[in-house]
């Protein structure tokens, strides 16, 4: 926790984390932008992101995948222009400056203030996307989207987007939060599932230590097995007050070799 958010940018520890990753035996991590210390984050300074790529060199971190939650926050589709060119003009910047990092992928959370159950908000965000993708894919990066909403009507929206640079970043814990069927998922869309992030959920409780809550850990991983998934995964599990950090990370991460390694039988995801 940061703040009252459950993920923030790190401002005063970021540099620290890359070793404690490493430490670890993670491979990855994925950066945050949102507006908490916005102005100081060093991904959007030049030499933030040399030392960005020192850090990465140093410790071989990488970071796959860029967490834009900013445009959830200031969202897209505010019905407030000035708020709507604000967030516009990050995004567009947060696709210039992500591959000078080597950042592969801009993961947009379609949650929140960005919810697009609305069908006319919908409708912007895909118009907003598709006007995006010359950019996204001069620079060499591909969209995930993070959404909310039930499997018809993800097929219904990925329909309209190019399947070759636009992909889900599936969240184990917020489809049990809003109580879907992982199965049903899948069969709509598993092949276009890019990247997972690892949570645990219950429909009353929005994060629950993993194996706390209502996620079927074995079965999603066999479903992302059987959809040749080829992603990394995130580990974005509840922080118990108290705990000491890496002590929990440790015990989260034997649950994930035990509970999703053990069943991905012809890929081994990053994490």
């Amino acid at each position: 926790m940061i703040g009252d958010k459950i993920q923030a940018f790190p401002l005063k520890t970021w540099r620290e984390e890359f070793a404690i990753a490493r430490d670890l035996g993670l491979d990855v991590i994925e950066w945050v932008v949102d507006t908490t210390d916005v102005d100081w984050n060093p991904l959007l300074t030049v030499e933030g992101r040399r030392e960005i790529n020192r850090m990465q060199e140093e410790t071989g971190i990488k970071i796959p995948v860029l967490c834009a939650d900013y445009l959830m926050e200031i969202p897209l589709c505010s019905d407030n222009l000035a708020e709507r060119l604000q967030s516009l003009g990050m995004l567009y910047e947060l696709i210039r400056v992500a591959p000078e990092v080597g950042i592969k992928h801009l993961e947009i959370p379609l949650l929140g203030k960005l919810d697009i159950n609305d069908l006319d908000k919908e409708g912007h965000v895909v118009d907003l996307l598709l006007a995006s993708i010359p950019s996204v894919v001069e620079r060499g990066l591909g969209i995930l989207l993070e959404l909310g909403l039930p499997p018809n009507r993800v097929i219904s929206l990925l329909e309209k987007l190019p399947g070759d640079v636009v992909k889900i970043n599936y969240d184990m814990g917020n489809s049990a939060y809003f109580g879907f069927d992982a199965e049903e998922e899948f069969s709509e869309y598993g092949q276009r599932v890019g990247n997972a992030h690892i949570k645990d959920c219950t429909p009353e409780d929005y994060s629950v230590p993993l194996g706390k809550g209502n996620v079927n850990f074995t079965l999603v991983s066999k479903l992302l097995s059987n959809n040749y998934f080829t992603g990394d995964f995130i580990l974005q599990a509840y922080r118990q007050p108290g705990r000491d950090p890496v002590e929990e990370v440790t015990e989260y991460m034997d649950f994930v070799k035990s509970n999703l390694l053990e069943y991905m039988n012809w890929w081994t995801p990053r994490i």
